[in-house]
């Protein structure tokens, strides 16, 4: 066994020479007395311990013993370390349990499988030899001859082997490399990503990514196989950036969308491949960070979280938790990997947080320290980094990495299970996080120095980013508690903690917006965060609709709705979120209006002092933060923010004042101190908030009990809530509000009016029928005669503030008949005219229907709906050019003596010759009400006309194409011939277009008629058509034409899912093949205008066309002019 004892000699040498042979010199470290990894006994035992087991043969025979014989153990002379009296020895508690090794660039603990540790031994030991220069016997190591030649296989190895072995097609690889874009549009995104969007967030190197970049563009698609690593990289900084590119460089809204969702897939496509041959490289660790920002970019925060995990995952198995400074690395490679894991780091927090799920990564596990202050590693001096009162690229990140430690500590409390939380915890950390804003350095301060943002112009969006992610953090750790036990201030903390950091999320949001261009806000958008300071607002609005604060709140409320309503598409998520807030702001409305004429107790009662942030601007900062001075000058925009220091915990040992219509929520504590009574009773509410959020998978604990409620997984209104849902709340039995779906709904309404419920604010009644000219009459006369008797005409309106929105206060109905007058809309589309139309055949040509076969089928409709205000008539079939058809048609409205006349406003087909198709025409009762009736110079086929009203909106008849594959021709011969599929794309394009130039003018928009289009699959039977283009067609008119101009389609916002029908395949039964394709489209700010609507299916009002009519009833339409002059007299708006 001398030999070994030699070999344990020589070991430190051979370590030297391996890693030099390896090009990893830096792996070597200085031998040093008593460390145990280097401590010459313990080497010397730990080889003994590997020869005994790997090679028990050759251990037997040095000891003159069989392997198995009984006194094996007992004569054994095992070298052993020194004992305890020794001074060599290293004392258990200076042993470093926790360090590793590196083998192949990745990282083991000491812990590892012997499978792992023992043929790097085994290595060492091939190639050391005696004092005497003499070898080890030639046989010694030949049972492991096969484990120590197998060299690590290199990236083309493993790709061969891939094809070769495993049916990897080798066009694979040119495919992919063929999916980058041109060249010169490559080079514009990648300089786009490192000047607009790298330095915001997760920052890559980026000396690094251009000198891969440049070797993947000379190797075309014969890449080497080294290179295939960077790929997936490429790919997903690509996807980033077209996705934040101007359109200039992107293209539209749209196709950066589709650009940066391909590019991204084909990052996960080369992912794989790269994963195969370079399982764990830096490479790997960026792509899947990156990934993840994507993602979040994509709003598919799930699908984020899984796609971090496996880059925390690669980075640990590359040793980057733990600091490289200790491992012997050079500086410039220490700093690479922790500001990459500084990025991992903060990540993993984030989402922890956004999800209400563990964090991957765990401090106890972690020894890497944060990043240093210089600006590029690679060339400043990291021995001098500079204090974090001098601004650079990485101070954001030292700052950010801060905070990410306090948002793990919040996450935990909310997580873990072994132990009861409590209510002590969560102001803990409060108090934590307002420490942490009040020893921000001066520039990136709430109340800011901005002296150094027009030379650093990094600096305004850094302060950006921090300050608002702090008050998002903040809001998140006291939101659980914030409708729990409105009757006491047990939790007003809390309360103030929210409402406080959802006014200066939103006044430090509006300065960013007023000094930075939009190139510099698209990259660092966080929808996420501005939806949950308006949600904050709007419950505040819920609990004080006339509290101190409201204004402001609603101005945050509505900032949040103007920012997605300018927006072109919205997906999913962000539509409900629209819906939630919009619901929330509604409902306080309502509640404002009806506390107007209550006692001035109650108005008392809701009022609450100003939430204002007040953090003060403290010069003192703690040693980590380093050395900062006094700001000279601040922003003058934030200094009106007033911040001053939070007050203590005694400031909120005061009883609130609680609304009175807040009062039956709670059943707590009455005690003035607000101490907690035996057995906390849970606030409803505060249970039906904490189950939508689901912000965290574990709710606030009861102090007084010390136990746990936790909350259902899943994404909010992504899983099945409907056992959340009390089931004796009356409003279950209502249809569903406008715009809420399904759970998230019945959550928002269920929770208001645990808030509210004597107002019974969610029923939405639904009119049995429309109200009609005589009951607007009839109401005038009762209201000037001031009669209220039962039987008198005021009883009739009664039955008319029944079939009104419940949005108008009963107190109106008696004051003023112009304030209920009903405006009211019939649509048809004809298929023909020719039965009502007094023409001689010659000028009818082949008809299936006889000329003037019911002359009075027009008047009798009209007067059968009691002579509507507008009758809007769709395919009447004309030429400009046909007098007599123009003639006839005027004359069809008013076919009788009796009743009211009508004025015809059409637009007709401007070809001189040809078929008769298309044509609208609208009929007015009141002609003095039309300011302007047009045409549009788009359309000469006679498919829109325009009325608009003095009154300050617009009506649109319309009769949109049919798309089909054969040709359409422009009648007046300007426009190239298409597909009439084409055209209807266009078609639907321009009239957007009109109607956002009448939105700009200030016009309210309401659309009618055939628009040729079923908008969902309740709109067709037996099925609707999904092929292509017919599809495109559709989804292009949900996504951009509907959201674009913010129009609603009233039927599905009043009637739901309600089955109806539009249009009907003759010949076949009633509703065997049917389609609504006939609709109004409202804009939403007339939809509280809304009585009713609803399709006139049966054969009598179909008559001989294969459409049903459809009729739209709105209140206080010609009182728009008063509403605007209100407007533009009062205030000006925020």
């Amino acid at each position: 066994m001398y030999v070994i004892h030699i070999i344990a000699l020589l070991v430190p040498l051979t370590y030297v020479l391996q890693c030099i042979a390896r090009k990893v010199p830096e792996l070597c470290k200085a031998y040093t007395p008593g460390k145990t990894d280097q401590d010459v006994h313990v080497r010397l035992a730990r080889l003994e311990h590997i020869v005994e087991a790997a090679l028990p043969q050759y251990w037997s025979q040095g000891h003159g013993h069989t392997a198995g014989s009984p006194d094996t153990q007992s004569d054994r002379r095992r070298s052993m370390s020194p004992g305890a009296d020794d001074g060599n020895r290293s004392q258990p508690e200076d042993e470093d349990p926790c360090e590793g090794m590196f083998d192949s660039g990745r990282w083991y603990g000491k812990s590892a499988s012997g499978s792992v540790a023992a043929p790097v031994v085994l290595e060492q030991l091939r190639h050391v030899g005696d004092s005497s220069g003499s070898q080890l016997p030639a046989d010694l190591l030949q049972p492991a001859a096969k484990i120590l030649s197998t060299q690590e296989p290199n990236a083309a190895d493993r790709l061969q082997r891939l094809i070769s072995d495993y049916g990897f097609s080798p066009t694979k690889v040119p495919e992919l490399i063929s999916e980058l874009p041109a060249r010169h549009l490559s080079n514009r995104l990648v300089d786009y990503y490192f000047t607009a969007i790298n330095w915001t967030r997760y920052p890559i190197p980026e000396r690094d990514f251009r000198a891969s970049y440049a070797s993947i563009c000379a190797e075309g698609l014969m890449l080497n196989p080294n290179n295939l690593r960077f790929l997936p990289l490429l790919f997903v900084v690509l996807a980033i950036s077209v996705r934040l590119a101007p359109e200039h460089i992107g293209g539209d809204e749209h196709t950066r969308k589709l650009t940066s969702t391909r590019y991204y897939w084909s990052s996960r496509r080369a992912l794989i491949i790269a994963a195969a041959i370079a399982p764990d490289c830096f490479e790997m660790v960026l792509t899947r960070m990156l990934s993840a920002r994507f993602l979040i970019l994509d709003r598919r925060m799930t699908e984020s979280w899984n796609q971090l995990g496996a880059a925390v995952r690669t980075a640990q198995a590359l040793g980057m938790h733990r600091d490289g400074a200790a491992m012997g690395m050079d500086l410039v490679r220490v700093e690479k990997r922790r500001r990459a894991w500084a990025h991992l780091y903060h990540a993993d927090r984030s989402i922890a947080l956004v999800l209400g799920r563990p964090a991957a990564i765990q401090d106890v596990y972690t020894s890497t320290l944060p990043p240093s202050n210089v600006d590029d590693y690679a060339s400043s001096d990291l021995h001098k980094p500079l204090p974090l009162s001098t601004p650079t690229l990485s101070t954001f990140m030292i700052l950010r990495h801060t905070l990410a430690g306090i948002m793990g500590r919040v996450s935990h409390h909310f997580q873990q299970v072994r132990s009861p939380s409590h209510y002590s915890e969560v102001l803990a950390l409060d108090d934590e996080l307002v420490k942490f804003m009040q020893m921000l350095p001066a520039h990136y301060s709430v109340e800011p120095d901005t002296s150094l943002d027009q030379s650093h112009p990094y600096i305004p969006v850094h302060r950006f980013l921090l300050v608002t992610e702090v008050l998002f953090v903040r809001t998140t750790l006291n939101r659980p508690y914030l409708l729990r036990r409105l009757g006491s201030d047990r939790y007003e903390r809390s309360r103030q903690a929210c409402f406080e950091s959802a006014l200066t999320d939103y006044r430090i949001r509006r300065v960013f917006l007023a000094t930075t261009t939009k190139e510099a806000r698209d990259p660092v958008a966080s929808a996420y965060r501005e939806f949950q300071s308006a949600m904050i607002s709007g419950i505040y609005l819920v609990l004080y609709p006339r509290g101190s604060d409201a204004a402001a709140m609603h101005a945050v409320v509505d900032s949040f709705l103007k920012g997605q309503e300018l927006r072109k598409e919205l997906d999913e998520m962000t539509r409900r979120e629209v819906n939630i807030i919009q619901f929330l702001k509604d409902k306080s409305i309502k509640l404002a209006a009806a506390t107007e004429s209550g006692s001035s107790k109650l108005h008392s009662s809701l009022q609450k002092p100003n939430f204002t942030l007040n953090i003060p601007h403290t010069p003192t900062r703690s040693a980590s933060m380093g050395s900062v001075h006094p700001s000279g000058t601040a922003s003058p925009v934030v200094s009106a923010l007033s911040m001053t220091s939070l007050p203590p915990k005694s400031a909120y040992a005061h009883q609130p004042a609680i609304p009175s219509h807040l009062q039956h929520v709670e059943s707590g504590s009455n005690s003035s101190t607000g101490s907690p009574p035996g057995e906390e009773t849970e606030s409803s509410a505060q249970s039906l908030l904490d189950q939508w959020c689901n912000i965290f998978s574990g709710g606030p604990t009861d102090d007084s009990t010390g136990t746990t409620t936790r909350l259902p997984w899943g994404t909010p209104g992504l899983t099945d809530l409907s056992g959340w849902l009390p089931t004796s709340s009356p409003m279950l039995a209502n249809e569903a509000l406008p715009g809420l779906d399904g759970s998230d709904w019945g959550y928002w309404d269920t929770l208001v009016n645990q808030l509210n419920p004597g107002s019974d604010m969610s029923s939405e009644y639904v009119p049995a029928a429309w109200p009609n000219a005589s009951d607007n009459d009839r109401l005038e006369e009762a209201t000037a005669d001031g009669n209220t008797g039962g039987n008198t005409p005021l009883s009739k309106v009664a039955r008319l503030e029944s079939s009104l929105p419940s949005e108008l206060p009963l107190t109106s109905m008696a004051t003023t008949s112009m304030a209920t007058r009903a405006t009211r809309i019939l649509s048809w589309n004809v298929e023909t005219p020719v039965p009502f139309l007094n023409l001689p055949p010659r000028k009818v040509g082949t008809s299936s229907v006889p000329p003037g076969s019911r002359l009075s089928l027009l008047r009798e409709l009209i007067a059968r709906h009691d002579f509507p205000d507008f009758v809007c008539l769709q395919e009447v079939r004309a030429r400009q050019s046909d007098k007599e058809w123009i003639v006839a048609l005027k004359a069809a409205a008013n076919k009788s003596d009796s009743g009211p006349k009508y004025t015809a406003y059409m637009s007709l087909n401007r070809a001189l010759r040809g078929p008769r198709h298309f044509g609208v025409i609208t009929y007015v009762k009141d002609a003095h009400k039309i300011a302007v009736s047009r045409e549009v110079d788009w359309d000469a086929e006679g498919r829109v006309i325009i009325l608009e009203m003095k009154s300050g909106w617009a009506l649109l008849n319309v009769y949109a194409l049919n798309g089909s594959e054969y040709f359409w021709r422009d009648p007046l011969g300007q426009n190239a011939p298409k597909t009439r599929n084409e055209r209807k794309r266009d078609f639907n394009r321009l009239l957007m277009q009109e109607c956002q130039a009448m939105r700009a003018r200030g016009l309210r928009l309401v659309l009618i008629g055939d628009f040729n289009i079923s908008l969902t699959k309740k709109d067709c039977v037996p099925r609707l058509r999904t092929e292509y283009p017919h599809s495109l067609a559709r989804k292009e008119f949900n996504e951009e034409f509907i959201p674009t101009l913010d129009v609603v389609d009233v039927y599905r916002e009043v009637h739901g899912q309600k089955a109806a029908f539009s249009w009907f395949v003759k010949g076949k039964p009633q509703g065997a093949d049917a389609a609504r394709v006939d609709y109004a489209l409202v804009q939403r700010t007339l939809m509280d205008r809304v009585i009713e609507t609803m399709y006139h299916e049966d054969s009598v009002e179909r008559a001989h066309s294969d459409h049903a009519p459809l009729t739209l009833a709105l209140r206080d339409m010609d009182g728009l002019e008063e509403e605007n002059d209100t407007v533009l007299l009062g205030e000006p708006l925020a």
